[in-house]
């Protein structure tokens, strides 16, 4: 009995579309200007609260957005609604730790989320992009106090190369805000955070304390890069293609 009703489960699951086994959230555009797109998640009473932002954008020196994202200090600066951000721990850097937390106005209380952040570098005909993989993790560390933790995250913020010199840079999260608010500071999160850390991302990456830096645990271009150095494979730049693949960012 116990193997006809797996057998019959299997043939069920099979037949069924993939839409219904893992439901992508249907997107609503709702802000596009300044050459920036933000889509929040259709279901208004979906219990995760999802946005996505996108953008295109000029990098010459594709290594200056690791810079930018080595600069832990300096993420309240181009994050939206960041009120601080700290590194909790690193296996690589690659693979780290972080907890930030979310200045609401009075008399909300602000939120804090603790997160893992793993890069992963993808290198394939049509799709070269470096993305952060951002998954909460409520067990890092205990709850501060004056802060309401988010009890679910998860995240992107990718960028992926267009053509020489221009990527697209992706932003997306859906969360759990921890309990009640308002449905406008809803709505404002959701539009805003996505849409101005795009916007300041974007002036942010050119300031010159980005710039000419390289790392060698990421195949990118960038005039810090060795002229020693294998030349980056890449089918939007046309080189290094008799090269092996490229990993997926692994330590």
């Amino acid at each position: 009995m116990h193997t006809r009703l797996t057998t019959l489960l299997v043939v069920l699951l099979a037949w069924l579309p993939g839409s219904l086994l893992a439901q992508p959230p249907e997107w609503k555009l709702i802000t596009d200007r300044r050459d920036i797109k933000v889509y929040i998640g259709a279901d208004p009473q979906a219990r995760l609260k999802t946005f996505r932002g996108v953008t295109t954008m000029e990098l010459p020196d594709e290594y200056a957005m690791l810079a930018l994202y080595n600069d832990i200090e300096a993420f309240p600066r181009w994050l939206h609604m960041i009120d601080e951000a700290e590194l909790l721990g690193e296996r690589s850097p690659l693979d780290r730790d972080l907890r930030f937390t979310i200045k609401l106005p009075w008399p909300l209380s602000d939120r804090e989320v603790v997160l893992n952040s793993k890069l992963e570098h993808v290198v394939e005909i049509g799709n070269e992009s470096v993305t952060a993989v951002l998954e909460g993790d409520t067990g890092l560390t205990p709850p501060v106090d004056g802060y309401v933790r988010l009890p679910e995250f998860h995240g992107t913020f990718s960028f992926r190369r267009l053509a020489p010199g221009k990527v697209e840079a992706i932003f997306e999260v859906s969360s759990d805000l921890g309990g009640y608010l308002p449905q406008w500071i809803v709505n404002f999160a959701l539009s805003d955070i996505p849409y101005f850390s795009l916007e300041k991302m974007r002036r942010i990456v050119k300031q010159p304390q980005y710039q000419n830096h390289y790392y060698p645990y990421l195949d990118l271009f960038g005039p810090g890069r060795p002229t020693d150095a294998p030349a980056v494979k890449s089918w939007v730049y046309g080189t290094g293609l008799d090269r092996t693949p490229s990993g997926t960012g692994a330590p």
